[in-house]
């Protein structure tokens, strides 16, 4: 079809899972194939996820005609950090295809909220997400009819607040793939503060878990742990507090850097609220044995 509107495009046959084509060690074990688009050397760059520059070819857009959640112009999560092999007239060659940057793909949760002196928590949420953070959301949300969508935010609540009372959802722009997805929120959870007697304990971080189990392990671990993109994930909550209530003991703040992901969080007290924000960066694909302590 591009080449009947004088568009030069190759197909580049692929396999999605990482590592099973390397440039020291080409194999014809594909099970995808996307198209490497030139793209004119005369016009100044599109800044784009997926456009690349190969020393062969000059400028090239990677493109999946198939991909349902991913927009052109993106490179969905399965061709980052891979090579493929661009199939061209008297042979071809290997392909590299770039890892995008954090920055690309972003979950943003923003909460606020109010706690009365009976220990309930009330308020709501909004959380927005960008690049292959959407390609995560929309498959699990756009065909659910209405009661599955309610029960599917009401068993995440229920991860972390108990005696959960949703009072309204509501989920925008699934249809529309070029668009970033937002999901708001309201609730009321009764007890969320624990009564410790002149005090109450409130958990800042209402909502969300940056864990995983094969990470807590404590016998050695044999194999590299992979991720299936990079991104950035950031939640930022205020909690109003009771009249007359202030705060005696907070947190210190915490800042980790490692080569493959930051993790930032503080909190404080201002006018009368919490105010908690965390930032988890994750900045590569895989984390070799040597380094996962």
């Amino acid at each position: 079809m591009l080449r009947d509107v004088n568009i030069e495009s190759y197909m580049v046959p692929i396999n999605t899972e990482r590592d099973e084509m390397l440039p020291e060690f080409p194999t014809h074990n594909f099970d995808h194939v996307v198209l490497a688009i030139r793209l004119p050397n005369s016009e100044p760059p599109l800044h784009l996820d997926a456009e690349i520059h190969d020393s062969q070819l000059g400028r090239m857009l990677i493109f999946d005609p198939t991909s349902s959640y991913v927009p052109g112009g993106q490179l969905p999560s399965y061709l980052q950090a891979n090579y493929g092999f661009l199939a061209r007239e008297g042979g071809g060659q290997v392909l590299a295809i770039p890892l995008v940057s954090a920055e690309s793909s972003r979950r943003t949760r923003m909460g606020k909220f109010a706690l009365t002196p009976s220990r309930t928590l009330s308020g709501e949420i909004s959380e927005i997400s960008t690049g292959n953070q959407t390609a995560e959301v929309r498959p699990l949300w756009q065909f659910e009819p209405t009661a599955e969508r309610t029960k599917r935010v009401e068993n995440f609540l229920a991860h972390f607040l108990s005696q959960l009372s949703l009072t309204s959802y509501d989920v925008q722009n699934l249809s529309d793939i070029n668009r970033d997805i937002a999901v708001h929120y309201a609730f009321g959870s009764e007890g969320f503060a624990r009564p410790a007697g002149n005090f109450i304990v409130v958990r800042p971080c209402v909502l969300g878990r940056y864990s995983q189990s094969m990470m807590e392990k404590t016998e050695p671990h044999e194999f590299p742990v992979d991720f299936d993109h990079t991104g950035i994930d950031e939640d930022d909550y205020s909690i109003g507090l009771p009249p007359g209530y202030s705060a005696d003991d907070m947190p210190d703040p915490v800042d980790l850097s490692e080569d493959f992901a930051e993790y930032h969080s503080h909190i404080n007290l201002s006018a009368g609220a919490l105010h908690y924000r965390r930032t988890l960066t994750t900045k590569k694909l895989t984390v070799p044995v040597n380094e996962l302590p």
